[in-house]
């Protein structure tokens, strides 16, 4: 025997909870919003094939308890609808940390947090407001200007140690980011 998902009927008018996205609910993530949401859900995939106004009403305060948790962060970066979860960013922030001397895939990023790399590209500019590799970009000029400030090395020994492809890419890089050469940078920090 095997089974057979009874068929289900939705109603596609316009109706109060139009636009609740449903997805995947990590264990960390309802952590972050309420500790019943789980429960809430569970019981609102249960009743979806034969009560949809309980389904509905389920959803509607599931959403509810999710805009709630939203509000209480205060619209901190660390969560916004949309974008990566708490854990997800740190996992990800401190990925990128580790591995700024090395090539990073988005597409490495996107399997640390279990996403596909068109959603996670998407969710991390909503979590950092800035593009993975931008991002990455901006890390490394931060990382060089920490190491400008604390060491005599040449700047093509920093921009390789930050990940750079060679000092022309640093020195067009660090330009665009921080508004001066490396080398005009670190002379007008090195007597600050």
């Amino acid at each position: 025997m095997s089974y057979q998902p009874a068929a289900r009927s939705f109603d596609t008018t316009s109706n109060p909870f139009d636009g609740v996205v449903a997805g995947q609910i990590l264990d960390d993530e309802v952590r972050a919003f309420a500790p019943n949401l789980k429960d809430i859900l569970a019981r609102a995939e249960r009743s979806i094939g034969g009560d949809l106004d309980a389904t509905r009403a389920l959803l509607a305060k599931a959403s509810a308890l999710v805009a709630e948790a939203a509000e209480t962060q205060g619209g901190a970066r660390e969560f916004s609808l949309g974008g990566l979860a708490p854990w997800q960013a740190k996992r990800v922030s401190a990925h990128i940390d580790a591995h700024l001397g090395d090539t990073i895939p988005v597409s490495h990023l996107a399997q640390l947090v279990t996403l596909s790399a068109g959603h996670f590209s998407r969710a991390f500019k909503r979590t950092f407001g800035d593009t993975p590799h931008g991002h990455v970009m901006r890390r490394r000029v931060e990382t060089a200007k920490a190491m400008m400030l604390k060491s005599a090395e040449p700047l093509s020994q920093i921009a390789y140690l930050c990940g750079f492809a060679d000092q022309a890419h640093f020195s067009r890089t660090f330009r665009k980011l921080a508004g001066a050469t490396p080398l005009a940078w670190r002379r007008a920090h090195a007597n600050a």
